[in-house]
């Protein structure tokens, strides 16, 4: 039997269990509320890490503060109040280090975001910034997402879709789609020569 030849490039999809488990997520703007809103769908408890910077707010903005910190985005600070997720002070890297003493006692961490790194965010943290703060969760083998920079990334996230089978109110089933490009931005698939990166899960989530 003559069996198809290798071809790297792609990736290995994998439908990660996060329930009774932290993710943390360094940044307070759009896509951090976007990360959360996706890891609190998967049960897993949220930890937002709201640095010092983002609280240095311009005079006139309407920025929502929480205990001297600035959020950025709305929508955590809405899931904040109704205790859906934590928001804590983070003063950078240094710091890291004793959150993860604590948040470690209570449960474990399985995965984290460095949103704050996004391609046009006013104020864009640093590679050197994001790859010590990385250095720091690879040390407690945690696993890590940098947004807008591959090359600090452990894993990429599926563009996803959770389908709902009957009409409201029943809520979503577990069945997700997810459609990757592997790691290269849209953009860069936007070609015909590319379009051979995608790849397409289909998941039910580990039920039958």
């Amino acid at each position: 039997m003559t069996y198809p030849p290798i071809v790297g490039g792609a990736s290995l999809l994998i439908a990660l269990s996060l329930s009774s488990q932290t993710t943390l997520i360094v940044g307070t703007d759009a896509l951090a509320a976007t990360r959360a809103t996706s890891a609190l769908q998967a049960n897993s408890k949220v930890i937002i890490l709201a640095s010092e910077r983002e609280g240095s707010k311009e005079e006139g903005t309407s920025s929502p503060n929480i205990s001297g910190i600035s959020i950025l985005s709305e929508e955590i600070k809405a899931r904040r109040d109704q205790g859906e997720l934590d928001v804590i002070e983070f003063d950078g890297p240094d710091h890291l280090s004793s959150i993860l003493d604590t948040t470690t006692s209570t449960s474990s961490i399985a995965v984290a975001f460095i949103t704050d790194t996004l391609i046009g965010s006013k104020q864009r943290r640093s590679f050197e910034s994001a790859a010590r703060i990385r250095n720091v969760f690879k040390t407690r083998n945690i696993l890590v997402n940098v947004s807008d920079i591959p090359s600090l990334c452990d894993f990429t996230l599926p563009a996803c879709h959770r389908f709902t089978f009957s009409p409201p109110p029943s809520p979503p089933s577990p069945v997700s789609q997810g459609v990757t490009t592997n790691g290269p931005s849209s953009s860069e698939t936007s070609s015909k020569p590319r379009l051979s990166s995608l790849q397409i899960a289909v998941t039910t989530n580990g039920r039958g």
